[in-house]
């Protein structure tokens, strides 16, 4: 069967017209809407943890960090809730992070690229974060370029989705963290030098107003 020029050009008109609307749909929530690139939201955390490294026990670690990523990608299903429609879409965010910490007398900066997978409306399931970097530290004696992995899981929670805060937020995009993470650190000088990490990562806004037990776990503040 063959296909008359004026169908074929109908048929790409609609998909033309659904993808754009698909796209604005999903993009009516965001705060720094990029073309191609989605929804922009950012966060900040405090993060606290325990450092080994081979030639030393635990040491205390504290430190601070920054993201800003974009909602690159939606799918209905893990590790959103089981809801109809929208509610139940989770989304793949890409973006970029840098940090600084302090292991004893021992600090460092770092940064690179991040991704992570979660719920759009209520991430019953958490949200699995994955970022991979460079920065440059002391390990023991000397210091080093370093990279860096770090994996964390739980709560990451953008009052800026909801209806009833959408227009009242002044800090549209934000979004509040509260999450546990494992990092490994390994030089990159020639040494054998390297370290991991298990803390938590928490937004000091995360319990400010309003805050729910819906909202705590990855939800809608009800």
């Amino acid at each position: 069967m063959r296909l008359r020029p004026t169908l074929v050009l109908a048929l790409v008109g609609s998909l033309a017209v659904a993808a754009t609307t698909q796209r604005a749909d999903a993009s009516r929530d965001c705060a720094r809407p990029l073309p191609g690139l989605g929804c922009g939201e950012w966060t900040f955390y405090g993060a606290i943890g325990d450092a080994r490294t081979r030639d030393a026990g635990w040491t205390p670690s504290f430190g601070l960090g920054a993201e800003l990523a974009w909602v690159v990608g939606r799918y209905h299903g893990f590790p959103s809730g089981a809801y109809h429609g929208a509610h139940g879409d989770a989304e793949v965010g890409v973006g970029a992070w840098g940090a600084a910490s302090t292991r004893g007398e021992r600090g460092l900066v770092e940064g690179g690229l991040k991704v992570h997978d979660g719920g759009g409306w209520h991430a019953s399931w958490g949200t699995f974060d994955l970022r991979v970097g460079a920065g440059y530290a002391r390990f023991g004696e000397g210091r080093a370029g370093h990279g860096v992995a770090t994996l964390a899981y739980g709560v990451r929670s953008a009052l800026f989705r909801y209806d009833d805060y959408r227009t009242r937020d002044a800090l549209r995009g934000k979004t509040d963290v509260a999450r546990v993470f494992a990092t490994y650190r390994r030089a990159l000088d020639g040494s054998s030098a390297s370290e991991i990490v298990l803390g938590l990562e928490l937004s000091p806004t995360f319990f400010f107003e309003p805050t729910t037990w819906w909202r705590v776990g990855g939800g809608p503040p009800m």
